[in-house]
């Protein structure tokens, strides 16, 4: 099943990148919400994990009613922006507990990612910007 899933990422940023989609090629930031009182971690997704970030956003499955945002201390999501641009229509994707909230403006569109397959790879992206500790908390966060 893996290998079903990882053939249909890799057809669609292949399909996407030749022009026969809407996707993008763009410097893709992120943010890992996690601090009050001092400065997230920010790193920039590789080129490769842009292109599986952009191909697996566009595969999830849009929702009536985003879900109210992530809230309190702690963990609260990672949030995607381009370094320039748009991100396939949207200024940031904040992705949070299987939810993907793609914001333009005061405009919401909520997407549901029920493996938490986007959160699992910007946890994986996250490894080498974040400390261990704290590494470990997500871990346990996410994968539960």
């Amino acid at each position: 099943m893996k290998l079903i899933s990882a053939a249909c990422v890799a057809w669609i940023a292949i399909y996407s990148i030749s022009g026969h989609a809407q996707m993008q090629q763009v410097s893709l930031q992120v943010e890992l919400d996690i601090f009050s009182g001092r400065p997230n971690p920010v790193w920039e997704l590789t080129a490769p994990q842009a292109t599986e970030f952009m191909a697996r956003f566009q595969m999830l499955q849009s929702i009536e009613k985003p879900p109210s945002g992530a809230n309190g201390l702690g963990y609260r999501g990672f949030v995607v922006r381009p370094a320039a641009g748009v991100l396939n229509g949207f200024d940031e994707v904040r992705v949070y507990r299987g939810v993907a909230v793609a914001r333009e403006g005061n405009r919401a569109k909520a997407f549901t990612d029920p493996e938490r397959v986007l959160e699992r790879q910007l946890l994986s992206s996250s490894r080498d910007h974040i400390p261990e500790p704290i590494l470990q908390d997500l871990e346990r966060e996410i994968m539960r």
